[in-house]
């Protein structure tokens, strides 16, 4: 079994859109330090990219979810391919739409779902989804401290509102610098550039910053878990941050002069552990759960294959030509031989469609088609034309024509 991380590029084929929050690229530096903390080495954990996960084909992987989506990516993405076992530590959905329901029941199958925030919460509740609220993973970063003097006042993507309440004031002291968490240019789709400018940006909040003032959850939470004194400012209170609220206050244009230019800084580290403790302690399970089975599986899986259904494919492959397009065809027995003759059609002739299944003793349907009686092929008969395929006669390579249809083996 393989640990995967999640990582967040640009989208390559939208040249016009070669931009990326190293927000996302936070969230995989926390889900590595996880990773870490159960002793597995960052070199031995598989980077998936989001826009080239649904091509996924290579061993089992246990893959951390803590991300933010909105319908057209949580519709492109889940369910993921069958070789990916999700933990949902963090999921977060926003869209004026409810998810699709054929989606709950594979949320059903790795729940419970832990949830970034409270509107998610809500939403897997509502669907009865088996769920809890966790916050964002890059709450769980180390503590650091320093002994370096830190002067930088940062400014991170702040609202223009505060910009026009602070210009009018000489509070906070040392260089104000500002920052954004939104980089442009062909570079986003590199992943090792997005990478280190990330670590390389957690590093100067820890090292340069006195205080930090933003408006991006994705700052004020890892600055948080630093012990960088950070100030949250915004137009509008997100509910994506219907979480970190437990521990800081945010402020709006309404309470900006109640700010507390001294930044606040949170000491919660008993909290943390247990947030670790909690994100450890389902991967591990998911490991404990899908390691042994699944390594197996892909033991057998990795085989060379042989040419199932060889026989049925050639003679299949016999139907004169004038017949294979928009064919349509009966088949005379719903047993195995019936699945495969059918499996094989509809990999030779994508186009062709089954318009009746016949069996004497069986009942029900056959790939979504009614079962009948024998009776049937008299009407299909006086209909005209058609191709017949007789189960039986195919395993036994009997061929012949009678009442205008066309049997074949």
């Amino acid at each position: 079994m393989k640990y995967g991380v999640l990582v967040v590029t640009s989208l390559t084929a939208q040249p016009d859109r070669n931009m990326a929050n190293i927000g996302d690229a936070i969230q995989t530096e926390a889900i590595l330090y996880l990773y870490e903390q159960m002793g597995i080495q960052r070199k031995d954990v598989l980077k998936i990219d989001i826009n080239q996960v649904n091509q996924y084909e290579g061993e089992y992987m246990i893959l951390p979810i803590n991300i933010n989506l909105s319908l057209n990516w949580i519709v492109n993405i889940f369910p993921l391919p069958s070789h990916i076992i999700p933990v949902f530590l963090g999921l977060s959905y926003f869209s004026a739409e409810d998810f699709p329901q054929g989606l709950a029941d594979y949320f059903r199958c790795y729940a419970p779902i832990g949830c970034r925030d409270e509107f998610t919460l809500n939403l897997m509740r509502r669907n009865h989804i088996p769920a809890y609220l966790f916050g964002c993973v890059t709450a769980v970063l180390p503590r650091r401290w320093s002994c370096l003097s830190k002067k930088k006042v940062l400014f991170v993507d702040v609202p223009d509102s505060f910009e026009k309440h602070y210009s009018n004031m000489n509070i906070l002291q040392g260089d104000i610098e500002n920052v954004s968490h939104i980089l442009r240019g062909p570079e986003t789709s590199d992943y090792e550039y997005l990478e280190q400018t990330a670590r390389t940006l957690l590093e100067r909040y820890c090292q340069e910053a006195s205080v930090v003032v933003t408006s991006r959850l994705h700052c004020m939470s890892p600055c948080m878990a630093m012990g960088v004194p950070v100030i949250p400012v915004t137009d509008n209170i997100s509910p994506r941050m219907s979480w970190i609220d437990r521990f800081l206050e945010i402020y709006t244009p309404e309470t900006f002069c109640e700010i507390n230019w001294q930044g606040q800084e949170v000491f919660y580290e008993e909290h943390k552990r247990r947030m670790v403790n909690i994100a450890i302690e389902r991967i591990q399970s998911a490991c404990a759960k899908y390691t042994p089975i699944m390594d197996w599986s892909y033991f057998l899986e990795s085989r060379k294959k042989s040419d199932y259904g060889n026989y049925y494919r050639a003679v299949l492959k016999k139907l004169p030509q004038s017949r294979k397009d928009h064919l349509e065809y009966i088949i005379w027995g719903s047993g195995q031989i019936g699945i495969n003759v059918y499996q094989k059609i509809s990999e030779i002739y994508p186009d062709s469609r089954l318009i009746a299944v016949v069996d004497s003793y069986c009942e029900g349907t056959f790939f979504g088609v009614p079962i009948q009686k024998p009776d049937v092929l008299k009407k299909k008969a006086s209909g005209g034309g058609g191709v017949y395929f007789y189960s039986d006669y195919v395993r036994r390579g009997i061929c012949s024509n009678i009442s205008g249809l066309y049997w074949t083996g």
